[in-house]
This record gives structure tokens, C-alpha cells and sequence, in this order.
């Protein structure tokens, strides 16, 4: 009878753990959520543009990214470098981001190919821009950016963002 005792009480502590363990996952679920949505992806100004902020930066974009349908018609503020895409005979190919992790270190584009009526800043300028989020057949059904305004900027912000 001992053992039988022992057993039951074994499985009773088993079944009062494991219930502690799905209870403090709940709580985590809901820490997180909390958490994210305190940290909205969306930061919406008075003026109604869209910012995108160095902290959420590669979030941000990756969002608009994997989402386009969301974001189409919408018009975003951001800082960035000017990453001329022009190369191999393409024409005037254009964007504005930062250096983010690829595969061989700070060496990838994290950031929106854009388009713009008048000249482009030279290549590597920091810049901050306004435009509306737009689809284009040009760029293999990747949104981009069509600027409305760009001003070249002489304080510049981070440059290379990780996650």
C-alpha cells in the first residue's frame, strides 16, 4: 500500500506541475503580446505618414516586404542610405535602406527599391524620404517606395541594423 501511496502522490505533485508549467506559459503568451503590442510595428504620426524608426527598422521593412497588400497606398517617412542598383547594363535602379546581415556579414540591403521623378541623391548620401508604398511589375512584384519628397540629410543615423 505504501508504494500505491507513493505513486499517487507522485502523480498528483506531476499533475499540480504540470499545470504550473501551461499556467506560466499563459502568462508568457500574454507578456508577449502585451509587449508587441506596445511596440506596434505601425507608428503613426499626427500627419498621418507612416514612420519607419531605427529600433524597428529591419522589422519594419521586412513587414512591408512580406506584406505589401497591407501597406500599398500608404505613405511612409524613413532615413537611409542611397544604394545605387545600376549596374550590369539594368538602367537607373535605386534604393534607399541600410546594411543588414546577409550571408558574408554587414554586406546585405535592408530597405525599399524606390523610384523618383526628380534627380537622385549621389549613391551612399544619408537621406530622408516620404512616399507611398506602390507595387511594380519592374521590380518582380516587390513593393517600393515612390518618393514625393527627399531631403539630403548631414547628421546620419545607424547604418548597419542587425535584427
Amino acid at each position: 500500500m505504501k508504494k500505491n501511496e507513493v505513486k499517487m502522490k507522485r502523480n498528483e505533485i506531476l499533475k499540480k506541475a504540470g499545470l504550473v508549467v501551461v499556467l506560466l506559459a499563459v502568462i508568457a503568451l500574454i507578456v508577449a503580446i502585451v509587449i508587441d503590442s506596445a511596440s506596434n510595428i505601425e507608428t503613426v504620426r499626427e500627419d498621418g505618414i507612416m514612420d519607419i524608426r531605427e529600433r524597428t527598422f529591419n522589422r519594419q521593412i521586412s513587414d512591408i516586404r512580406l506584406n505589401p497588400g497591407t501597406y500599398i497606398g500608404e505613405t511612409i517617412r524613413m532615413e537611409g542610405l542611397i544604394f545605387d542598383f545600376g549596374f550590369a547594363g539594368l538602367g537607373e535602379i535605386y534604393g534607399v535602406g541600410r546594411n543588414g546581415p546577409m550571408c558574408c556579414g554587414k554586406d546585405g540591403f535592408i530597405g525599399l527599391f524606390v523610384e523618383y521623378d526628380g534627380r537622385m541623391p549621389d549613391e551612399d548620401e544619408w537621406v530622408s524620404v516620404v512616399g507611398t508604398i506602390e507595387m511594380s511589375d519592374q521590380f518582380r512584384g516587390e513593393p517600393i517606395l515612390r518618393i514625393s519628397q527627399i531631403t539630403v540629410m548631414d547628421e546620419r543615423g545607424q547604418e548597419y541594423v542587425g535584427k
